[in-house]
Formats: C-alpha cells, sequence, structure tokens
C-alpha cells in the first residue's frame, strides 16, 4: 500500500486498513499473523446488497445465493468477535450515512487515531481522482465512492425489487435479519418460496464448502488457487451470462494499461 498511487501524503503513515469483504471469513488467520488487527465490520441491509450486486453484475443474480452468501459472512464475523470482542468494531451501513461524522469519530477512537473533520470532504477531490486512475475503471465500478457521504441508497430496494425477490430474501435471511436490525417484510412462507430458493442456497453451500477445502491445501497450491480461480470463474461466467460486459471490461483494462 506505501507504493500505491496517493492524492494524500504518506510520510507518516499510522495504519494500514483494506476494504475486502472476505476477510470476513479469515479474522482469525488474520489475528494470528497480525495480533494487533483490528476488523470494522461493516453490515449493509441485505435487500439493498442485493440491488447493489445485481446493478454492477459481479455476481449470479441470484436473490437466494446473494443472501445465503450474507448469512454465512454475517454469522462469521459475529461468531469470531465474541472470540476478541475489543479487535471488532460493528456499524450498519444505514446508520454510518445517517451520522457520518459521529460514526467516523467512534471509528477513530476505535482505531486509536485523531478525527480531522476535512476527511468528510474527500468528494471535493473527484476529478483529481480519476485523473490519477484513468481508463474508466473508477467512473465504472467505485464511482459512488467519490461521491459526499448520503443516504440516496437507503432503501433502494423497495423500489428495485419485486415482491417475489423480496420474499426469497426475507426467507433465506430468516431471523437474523431481525437480530441485526433489519425489518422482514414477510415471515411466512409458502413451499413455492422454499422450492425457489433451494438452488441458490445450494449453490452457497457448495462454494462456502470448497472455501473451506481450499483453505486446508498447502499454501503453494491454495495461493495458486485463489490468484488466478476467481479470475477464470468470473470470465467463464461473463462469457455465458454476460458477453457484453467482458467486452467492456477488457476494453477498460487494455486503456489502463
Amino acid at each position: 500500500y506505501a507504493v500505491y498511487p496517493s492524492l494524500y501524503p504518506k510520510e507518516n503513515i499510522l495504519l494500514f486498513g483494506d476494504k475486502n469483504p472476505g476477510y470476513t471469513i479469515y479474522t482469525n488467520r488474520l489475528l494470528k499473523i497480525f495480533p494487533n488487527s483490528k476488523f470494522i465490520h461493516i453490515t449493509r441491509d441485505y435487500r439493498d446488497n442485493f440491488v447493489s450486486i445485481k446493478n454492477v453484475d459481479f455476481e449470479l443474480p441470484i436473490p437466494s445465493l446473494v443472501a445465503q452468501k450474507w448469512v454465512y459472512f454475517s454469522r462469521k464475523i459475529h461468531q469470531e468477535a465474541r472470540k476478541k470482542p475489543e479487535a471488532y468494531f460493528h456499524i450498519r451501513y444505514e446508520d454510518l450515512v445517517n451520522k457520518p461524522e459521529e460514526s467516523l469519530k467512534a471509528m477513530c477512537a476505535f482505531t486509536g487515531i485523531s478525527f480531522q473533520p476535512d476527511v468528510l470532504n474527500f468528494h471535493e477531490k473527484k476529478d483529481d481522482f480519476f485523473k490519477l486512475y484513468p481508463g474508466g475503471l473508477l467512473q465504472k465500478y467505485h464511482s459512488s465512492l467519490l461521491k459526499q457521504i448520503n443516504t440516496s441508497r437507503v432503501g433502494l430496494w423497495k423500489k428495485e425489487l419485486t415482491d417475489k425477490e423480496v420474499r426469497q430474501l426475507d426467507y433465506t435471511v430468516g431471523s437474523l435479519a431481525d437480530k441485526i436490525g433489519y425489518e422482514r417484510v414477510y415471515h411466512d412462507f409458502g413451499l413455492a418460496i422454499v422450492l425457489q430458493t433451494l438452488p441458490g442456497r445450494t449453490i452457497a453451500a457448495l462454494l462456502y464448502l470448497a472455501t473451506q477445502l481450499v483453505d486446508k491445501l498447502p499454501s503453494s497450491i491454495r495461493m495458486n488457487i485463489l490468484s488466478k480461480g476467481p479470475r477464470v470463474l468470473g470470465t467463464v461466467f461473463l462469457k455465458v451470462f454476460n458477453p457484453k460486459k467482458l467486452e467492456e471490461m477488457n476494453k477498460m483494462l487494455k486503456n489502463y494499461k
């Protein structure tokens, strides 16, 4: 990270941070490698999470698949947090965007750094970021990161999801939604919803099992799989389900190089 291009000074680096949802199931391992690690866990409404995934085409847009992964990740992070609660900070995305300054002050206190009010003005450097990372990749996949913090993306599912999708999501997540602070629309489900969610939940279970099996392999083999596997699977997925998207990504990557 110290060598990545940045608009901000790096003379006095206090902390290294990395945003990666995949770390959710590896916090125990990361703590063994970096005992002083701290984890900020941001939870988002599982229905809005599905809307976001549908819009970027990163995964199969199957409600029960996406929701079941949300369940696995949520359960895992809370399970690990009980072992060492002082290393974890939990916050809902909705609370973060509704009270950004209060939330960031709490995060800074958790990480041990001082709060600087101007961190909320990052959006003013949007054009500079676009110049730093040419080729359209930033605008295409991370443009929202450079917008002023706002609540416009809270509750999008109410407008963008069908009743059927909401039912499938509510059924898959179940009572975990209530425990984390999200109110389900539906609580009673017929056999049709159970059967409709079965394929996605099965795929999620198989992916989770595959992850656990890969983790048991020797490090050299594991790293080879993890470095190449996602790209190969992603390419195959796009070739089959969204060839236009694959063509766009290849063009942007070529321009970036």
